[in-house]
């Protein structure tokens, strides 16, 4: 299992009605440990679109976003496929093109690996995590985007119910919103 493979797994289930479970019926035919492997990956994403600016996004998407609602949205993200997942790292206010697929959120996207890994082993998932590899537990892995490394931003926070700041940081977004309000 490597990023690309996780990439086409997620492709082949991101327009399915569910794609948790197209993902865990794709996750069943490979061995426990590429199960693991992906769950790693989905892991570091989930982690890479942790920021203000996406908490935001999620916010404005979704009618409000919480510490468990921006949880289940990064799943949701990472679902809709790597072309909406890295735009939305690049640029959050790209997120306006998933404005009539609201809400945007999957908690069991983010929990189908460790099922089908625990069906599949009898193994408990987070035990089972200390069966990676030393260099997949110490630290994440470098991601690339349109062949340029990613680098995390330091995004402060900001209330999200500010319109003024809402409208400075994602215009597209906000405008949407604050527009259906109307």
């Amino acid at each position: 299992m490597n990023i690309e493979k996780f990439w086409e797994l997620v492709e082949e289930c991101k327009d399915a009605d569910h794609p948790e479970i197209v993902l865990a019926e794709s996750l069943d035919l490979l061995s426990a440990e590429e199960v693991l492997m992906f769950a790693y990956y989905l892991d570091q994403m989930h982690d890479y679109a942790y920021r203000n600016d996406i908490w935001c996004a999620a916010y404005l998407l979704n009618g409000g976003c919480g510490d468990d609602g921006f949880h289940y949205f990064r799943y949701g993200l990472i679902s809709k496929g790597r072309r909406i997942y890295e735009g939305a790292l690049k640029n959050p206010d790209h997120l306006q093109i998933l404005w009539d697929e609201r809400p945007i959120e999957n908690e069991a996207f983010g929990s189908a690996a460790r099922e089908v890994y625990e069906k599949k082993t009898g193994i408990d998932f987070f035990e089972a995590i200390e069966r990676l590899p030393e260099n997949c537990r110490s630290k994440g892995f470098d991601l690339y985007i349109d062949g340029a490394l990613y680098v995390h931003p330091d995004i402060e926070g900001w209330d999200f119910e500010d319109e003024e700041e809402n409208r400075k940081r994602l215009p597209g977004l906000s405008a949407l919103d604050y527009e259906s309000q109307s």
